[in-house]
């Protein structure tokens, strides 16, 4: 199996046990989340071996991440802590249908002081680095460590994986987040966005057109993400659609992506087609969203062979 290197903020999440606004809500349940983090989850679940780097408070929210963390088996050398900041933790209430209400505090946390002069990353028999755009947000320092990453990648000739997963009310201006992902489009082999966000980062509507945008920048595979429709595929050789899968009851629609990342990966790792690779991310996002966790329903190795073999 193949080792990746993620860079991101693991966050301490409370989800409300009944359904309405987090005002009225009486109990939470305490877990963990974060984009990136979710990710290492489900590959370290497949068997791939996962670098995680972040940093935590050295307080109660940072003890509970860092020992889920190791529990999950992931490894934790480039995992810092810290007296001086906090952790980042957020809340999410219990929905019906749609998508739940979430509530961040992350300002100032660990996280946001992580830079340069923190580690010094090996590469060493890394296949594949994942990033996503919520780090680039958050703080100057985590910015010019995740370009000196995305440049350490490139140079030693590592596959890197995008997900946009845009943040709007993280950045100062909607064109810096437009400016900055798109700088980072030109790094990378395969970007990830969904539809709304390939539409807000290009300025275009039509899929096609949005694909064929970063293909111009050298981008290799551009998947867009269509939710209950599926995912299209476009290379500079091929454009197909891939449909989804079929889902009873969608539960809780955050962490669809991150699943759908783990299961692209997946494919990528183990050189397989790219229409295979994109149904894997297919799979994997639809037990996502059957699940009000954001990384629960991320299956083991066996679980998610057995799935694919009865299809």
């Amino acid at each position: 199996m193949g080792k990746i290197l993620l860079l991101g903020e693991p966050l301490v999440l409370f989800t409300s046990t009944k359904v309405g606004s987090l005002s009225d809500a009486p109990i939470f349940k305490k877990s963990v989340a974060g984009a990136e983090l979710n990710v290492a989850i489900g590959l370290t679940r497949l068997n791939h071996d996962v670098e995680f780097i972040s940093k935590l408070g050295n307080d109660f929210f940072g003890e509970f991440i860092f020992d889920k963390i190791r529990e999950e088996g992931i490894s934790t050398d480039y995992i810092l802590r810290t007296d001086e900041y906090s952790s980042g933790i957020m809340f999410k209430d219990k929905v019906v249908v749609g998508d739940p209400n979430t509530q961040y505090y992350r300002d100032n946390s660990a996280f946001t002081s992580l830079g340069l002069s923190d580690l010094n990353v090996s590469y060493n028999d890394v296949d594949l680095v994942h990033i996503t755009g919520i780090p680039l947000a958050v703080s100057s320092s985590v910015r010019k460590l995740f370009f000196k990453i995305l440049n350490d990648a490139k140079n030693n000739g590592i596959t890197i994986t995008f997900d946009p997963n845009l943040r709007p009310s993280l950045w100062r201006s909607k064109s810096e987040m437009i400016e900055t992902l798109n700088k980072v489009a030109e790094y990378v082999d395969i970007i990830l966005p969904g539809l709304s966000e390939g539409r807000t980062l290009t300025n275009l509507e039509d899929p096609k057109e949005i694909a064929y945008y970063y293909l111009k920048k050298g981008i290799k595979k551009v998947v867009i993400k269509l939710g209950e429709k599926g995912a299209l595929l476009y290379t500079n050789e091929n454009e197909e659609i891939i449909p989804s899968h079929q889902v009873k009851d969608v539960i809780d629609t955050v962490g669809a992506g991150d699943g759908f990342a783990v299961g692209f990966i997946h494919g990528v790792l183990n050189e397989k087609s790219a229409e295979t690779c994109v149904n894997y991310g297919n799979l994997i996002g639809s037990l996502q969203v059957q699940s009000i966790s954001d990384n629960d329903a991320l299956p083991t190795l066996d679980i998610f062979n057995n799935l694919i073999k009865n299809e």
